[in-house]
């Protein structure tokens, strides 16, 4: 059986994100093995200091694409929120699955909903 690997960030979205990807994969070709690999990134590891601090370009993206660039991994699965506008040298962006439920996007101070934010 051929294997694929699939990196991923160790969050629990970045891996029920990644569980989806590779359920689907698994059933469109039952012929290779899927495996997940995690890969903690400087976002993960600097937690509790500001994303400036850190340098806040692709700081959820950089260590997957260095594992992807270096063979140890086939392909990774990213958040959309997490991409920087340009995507590193040497890595494609080949695929953007659905959105479940665009609402996990909005985080507001007062809990207001989409439907009660002013236009514009």
């Amino acid at each position: 059986m051929n294997l694929f690997r699939i990196g991923t960030r160790g969050s629990a979205l970045a891996l029920a994100q990644t569980g989806m990807i590779q359920k689907g994969l698994s059933s469109r070709f039952p012929k290779v093995e899927f495996r997940i690999e995690t890969v903690r990134t400087s976002g993960d590891r600097e937690a509790d200091l500001p994303f400036a601090a850190i340098g806040a370009k692709g700081i959820f993206v950089k260590e997957l694409d260095d594992v992807l660039l270096a063979g140890k991994i086939d392909a990774a699965v990213h958040s959309l929120k997490d991409l920087p506008s340009e995507v590193t040298k040497g890595v494609e962006l080949t695929a953007v699955t659905t959105c479940v439920d665009p609402r996990d996007a909005l985080v507001t101070r007062d809990g207001r909903t989409l439907a009660t934010l002013p236009k514009g």
